[in-house]
């Protein structure tokens, strides 16, 4: 009968675990010098190794001939364990058996002293599924265990497990497996097959399993049968992935303004049956590894030779800053995607995200109040047909004979202000006193994010885009549109603003005092906007 790789390979002894030393050190040390604890709490992620562990661990304390901690999985005990034929270990599913009778039933059981081994163990899988009666009735057991018990607790979600319960226990902590160790173990793996594969194929299934053996495995069983050996190619077609090529002329497209070809792209993808899921992750793995491969002369594990040098060059027409920019919305994008009732469509509008950010634009999720450009249009525009639907005859004709002088003398002036580049304004300073405002000239400005740059800081010298500049007496204010809040509070650490004010010194060859604010006029601007068009109830105020 067929069995799956990852129950034909299962762990027989502590040594075949992979990447848990920090587990397997210890337990074998307590099998060796006999002293063995009551209750042991296995937690991690899936595909770790836990239940193979507390397996291992059941046959090592009842095997009769063990060797340096490890069962001989040859003596009488250790192949009736194998073979699930021993009365003296019980697997229990928590996910099936949770109640608080399910519990009673096991307390009334294990009294009696075990028929064959040294230990009656039991293994409970997914403890945390327990309720809150049967971690009560289980409680019970572990303050007063006999002697000849062993229970092994297994969990994916440890912080659902009780302090009490997990106070009577010995925890050890199951590590997520590094890619290369998993791809080491796929590679014994297909030896012990006969079946030969490309080392670039193992890697790109460990990255895919993130941390489970378990999941890796399964993807390269899927993968087995495309060929002789086991390519990289056909692992990519299996598995529905972005090839280098694929990614390296989405990326190019992406990167260039007013060029909306990824769009095409995209769709050609999803018609050819691509994830759109795999497709947003395997984008972000490309950025991520460029980006590292740009820093990094061998980023192992990460990206194959031919990918590094397909990527990182891209890296080269973009500030890094805006390189995790884009990693960061890519990662909200695809957090958001499977609830989405049109994926494809979201797909698109995170692209177009991308696209932005890469131009220096903002990309990241808009507030509501960062399309009110638009918003702004449709209120008046709304306003104004309302004023004209609902104005009576007579009001209009009064409205039309009504001197303008007598209307003026009335409400009195109307002061306009329009704030253009290089505009001079007028705005209150110290004391309430009236002085004059300017806007800095864009060849300054250059500058400043220019001698940012020469120190080191692109960071810095990519927030400043974002920003316009103020020159008013003794002061200079650096003022973000609403929204901006990230952008205020990153220049205003300690050195980034000293390094701004030292640009401003070196280009203005003056000292100035340094203000880094929202504008807050705009600000309420915008929110009065919402008010207007949306009404006073749905719009939520700070």
């Amino acid at each position: 009968m067929y069995q799956a790789l990852y129950r034909k390979y299962r762990s027989k002894t502590f040594d075949d675990l992979l990447g848990q030393d920090q587990v397997v050190i210890p337990l074998k040390n307590q099998i060796t010098q006999g002293k063995m604890s009551h209750a042991y709490l296995f937690s991690g992620t899936r595909g770790t190794g836990k239940t193979s562990a507390a397996k291992i661990l059941a046959r090592a304390v009842n095997c009769l001939h063990p060797k340096d901690g490890n069962p001989c999985n040859e003596c009488e005990n250790c192949k009736l364990i194998l073979e699930d034929r021993m009365m003296d270990v019980v697997e229990m599913d928590a996910a099936s058996n949770n109640g608080v009778d399910d519990i009673r039933d096991l307390k009334d059981r294990v009294v009696y002293p075990p028929s064959l081994g040294k230990y009656k163990v039991y293994i409970i899988d997914e403890v945390h599924m327990l309720s809150k009666g049967a971690f009560n009735a289980l409680l019970k057991v572990l303050e007063e265990p006999p002697d000849h018990l062993i229970f092994i607790l297994a969990t994916t979600e440890i912080e659902k497990i009780p302090q009490t319960i997990q106070s009577r226990c010995q925890k050890f902590q199951f590590r997520r497996l590094s890619v290369e160790t998993m791809a080491r173990g796929m590679g014994e793996i297909l030896k012990k097959e006969g079946i030969s594969a490309q080392e670039e194929a193992l890697t790109l299934l460990a990255r895919h399993g993130q941390g489970s053996m378990r999941d890796s495995l399964s993807l390269l069983e899927q993968c087995l049968y495309l060929g002789p050996e086991l390519s990289y190619e056909g692992v990519v077609q299996s598995l529905g992935l972005m090839e280098t090529e694929e990614v390296q002329a989405l990326l190019s497209s992406l990167l260039r303004s007013g060029d909306l070809s990824f769009i095409y792209q995209l769709h050609d993808y999803y018609e050819g049956g691509k994830d759109l899921e795999g497709l947003l992750r395997d984008l972000i793995y490309a950025l991520r590894g460029s980006l590292l491969a740009h820093e990094i002369k061998d980023p192992v594990g990460l990206l194959t030779k031919d990918q590094v040098q397909a990527l990182a060059p891209f890296l080269d027409q973009v500030d890094p800053f805006l390189w995790v920019r884009a990693m960061e919305s890519l990662q909200e994008s695809l957090k958001n995607l499977r609830y989405q009732k049109d994926p494809l469509l979201s797909a698109e509008i995170a692209l177009l995200d991308l696209n932005l950010i890469f131009q220096g634009q903002e990309g990241t999720r808009p507030k509501l109040e960062k399309n009110l450009e638009v918003l702004d249009q449709i209120g008046k525009k709304k306003g104004t047909l309302r004023s004209e639907k609902e104005e009576l005859p007579e009001e209009k004709e009064k409205r039309i004979e009504e001197p303008a002088e007598d209307k003026l003398k009335e409400e009195g002036p109307t002061p306009i202000l329009k704030e253009k580049e290089g505009a001079d304004l007028e705005s209150p300073g110290k004391d309430g006193i009236i002085e004059k405002t300017e806007s800095l000239d864009e060849d300054l400005v250059q500058e400043i994010q220019d001698y940012c740059k020469d120190q080191g800081n692109q960071a810095v010298a990519a927030i400043l885009r974002d920003a316009s500049f103020r020159r008013s007496q003794g002061r200079l204010s650096i003022v973000f549109q609403p929204g901006y809040d990230f952008h205020v509070k990153n220049l205003s650490r300690e050195d980034n603003r000293a390094l701004v004010k030292a640009g401003i010194g070196q280009v203005l060859g003056e000292d100035l005092d340094l203000e880094i604010c929202l504008d807050k006029d705009r600000k309420q601007e915008h929110i009065q906007d919402l008010v207007d068009f949306f009404g006073q109830d749905l719009v939520e105020r700070e």
